[in-house]
Parts: C-alpha cells; sequence; structure tokens
C-alpha cells in the first residue's frame, strides 16, 4: 500500500496491560513501558512530568486515558464539539472518575481549570487513535494532530497502521498519486469495524462520535445484504444467496438454490466480529 504520511504522536501512552516481558521499562520503575529502548529516548521529554507523577502516586498506576492527560498536562505547563459529549450521562460520568483521578494524583497548582480537563477529555475522546502492534492487539493511546484531519467513511480511501507509537497513513488505492499538494482531509479512514452491517456501523459512530453516518455505503441497503450473502451450495453456480433472517433461509439470487442451514455462516461471522470488534 502506497504510503501517505506518517507522523509520531503529539502525546501517547503504552498499554499497562501489554506483556511485559517483550517491552523496555523506564528506568526509574513508575511502571511506564516502551515499545523498545528507541522509543523510550523519543519520550524521554514527554514522560518527565508523568515519571514524577507516576512515582508519587506507586500503587495507584491509573487507567490510559487517564495517563494520556496527564501527558498533556505536562506540555501546557510547560490549547484544547465538546457540547454532544457531555449531554451524554455515560460520558459526564467518565469524566468524573476522570477529574477524580487526576485530582488524586496531580498537585492542585498543575492541575488546568474544569473546562480545559473537559475539552481536553473530549479531545482525547473524539480524536485519540487506539495504537496498535504487529498482531493488531491494542498497545496504547495516542494523539496525532495531522491525522486527527481525517474524516470517516464505512469506504474508506486510506487505512492507519503502526510501528510502535509511529503512525503511517497509507493508501487502499495503490494507483493513488502521492504528491507534495495531497491534503489530509480529503482523505478518509474508517473509525469502526468495517464487517459490521450498517445499523451496527452507525450505532457504534453515534455512540463514540456522535454522528450518523450517511456515507454511500451507508446509504445503499443492497450492500448489507451482499456484504452478509453466502456463497450459492450450487457447485455450477457462481451466484450469492441472500440471508432471509426470518425464514431461517438464503436464497440464490442466480438460480435459486436454497441454503437451510445459515446459522453455522451466522455463528463465525459473530465470531469475526467479536475478534476485529
Amino acid at each position: 500500500m502506497p504510503e501517505v504520511a506518517e507522523e509520531w504522536p503529539w502525546a501517547y501512552v503504552i498499554s499497562q496491560n501489554i506483556d511485559l516481558s517483550s517491552h523496555y521499562c523506564c528506568s526509574k520503575y513508575c511502571g511506564v513501558v516502551y515499545c523498545d529502548e528507541n522509543c523510550h529516548n523519543q519520550a524521554i521529554s514527554d514522560h518527565r512530568y508523568e515519571c514524577k507523577v507516576l512515582l508519587h502516586n506507586k500503587g495507584n498506576f491509573p487507567s490510559d486515558s487517564i495517563r494520556l492527560m496527564v501527558r498533556i498536562i505536562g506540555k501546557l505547563n510547560d490549547h484544547i464539539n465538546k457540547d454532544e459529549i457531555f449531554k451524554d450521562e455515560k460520558r459526564t460520568s467518565e469524566f468524573s472518575r476522570c477529574c477524580y483521578c487526576l485530582k488524586c494524583i496531580i498537585e492542585p497548582n498543575k492541575l488546568p481549570e474544569t473546562a480545559i480537563l473537559m475539552e481536553m477529555f473530549g479531545k482525547i475522546l473524539i480524536n485519540g487513535f487506539v495504537i496498535l502492534d504487529h498482531e493488531l492487539n491494542s498497545a496504547g493511546l495516542g494523539l496525532y494532530l495531522n491525522l486527527s484531519q481525517l474524516n470517516h467513511s464505512c469506504n474508506p480511501s486510506c487505512v492507519v497502521t503502526f510501528d510502535g507509537p509511529k503512525a503511517y497513513l497509507n493508501t487502499l488505492n495503490s494507483e493513488f498519486e502521492v504528491t507534495t499538494s495531497t491534503i489530509l482531509k480529503n482523505l478518509t479512514i474508517s473509525y469502526v469495524a468495517l464487517i459490521d452491517d450498517t445499523a451496527h456501523r452507525r450505532k457504534a459512530l453515534h455512540e463514540r462520535y456522535y454522528f450518523i453516518c450517511k456515507c454511500e455505503r451507508c446509504s445503499d441497503a443492497r450492500l448489507d445484504s451482499i456484504a452478509t450473502a453466502l456463497v450459492c451450495d450450487n457447485g455450477n453456480c457462481d451466484g450469492v444467496a441472500i440471508i432471509d433472517v426470518a425464514e431461517e433461509t438464503a436464497r440464490c439470487e442466480k438460480c435459486a438454490t436454497v441454503i437451510d442451514d445459515i446459522w453455522e455462516a451466522e455463528s463465525l461471522l459473530q465470531t469475526y466480529r467479536g475478534i476485529v470488534g
């Protein structure tokens, strides 16, 4: 895949839940881990403030989101559409817990005003990228100032991959011409798992990002039917069988062959959704 852009995160944290045996730990043993020694060396300036906070609160290791806010606060001490977020009771509750944790681990004179914390929380929620390892497992959380310009599409032009915390934007079109005038905001990525049908994608997008997707794929009901269709059982037919959940069967559009047992295929699809979700 042709590479369009690459970016080191403005602020990031590596998850505390990853396998510590294969990663490089902070030399002061504050509990923070890095991909390797080079990653650690590049993050020293960002980690310095966080390290002091964590050492002062040993035994009370905060979540990835709170650690990312600590790093951002550290940068602010050396400027952040929150309205919809805080109409959501779930998000308001999360923010309250986050503020409580921050007040427990950061000196009062270093803590920004609540309005600034609210804006930071919203930025992390909406613009934060989950950093993936080479096995596509979650390895951390990061803020990328340029890549955060990318809009969503359920038929995206690009995909983001990672090498440690460094993000790479790659086009899905091999004929895409990368030039110095390529504008990120004209490119798209998917914010959710593309294996899901329109209803599931829209639900996930609305719950996390507060918008209803109206892209071309979401507007075409037939694409959902084809995406979840089965290969025809007739060995002489290259058609697809559209699933009828109410009838618990699938009928080939080309030769009309009926498939009676659709639940094994449905079970496999649900399992795959669980893996990629």
